[in-house]
């Protein structure tokens, strides 16, 4: 028990001389210029203010690059088609080839004055057809 006390007693000794080296005080004076200046910068109704503004300004942010024009361009893969058909009246086979592929290009640029939107919308395809008949062939 008495180990104990003496580690406490060293315990508040160190405590003590920690707190006379380097007292520690709670309050320090500032000038009214300062105040005011910790006032303004911890005032919940300014940073309140600050934080919708913040928020304000990147609702624009959005709001303008809405303004700006919209591109699209959408691109099928090529489609590849082959059917082979017997023809029981010649007794050959009718062989068509079908290669296709298509695309859509769309420009969209909205009109503020009368909260309208232009659009361009072109579609494009193209289409290559091979059909055999027999030993003839044919080509579209």
């Amino acid at each position: 028990m008495r180990i104990f006390y003496r580690g406490v007693q060293k315990l508040l000794c160190l405590l003590l001389s920690l707190t006379w080296i380097h007292p520690a005080y709670s309050q320090e004076p500032v000038s009214l210029p300062q105040a005011m200046e910790v006032a303004r910068n911890n005032s919940p109704d300014i940073l309140r203010a600050k934080m919708s503004l913040e928020a304000s300004e990147e609702r624009l942010k959005a709001q303008n690059a809405a303004l700006k024009s919209r591109f699209s361009l959408t691109l099928e893969p090529i489609l590849y088609d082959r059917s082979d058909e017997f023809n029981a009246f010649f007794s050959t086979f009718n062989r068509t080839e079908t290669v296709q592929s298509s695309g859509l290009f769309l420009v969209s640029q909205p009109i503020v004055p009368t909260d309208g939107t232009l659009s361009l919308r072109n579609q494009f395809s193209w289409r290559d057809v091979t059909s055999e008949f027999g030993s003839a062939q044919n080509r579209s």
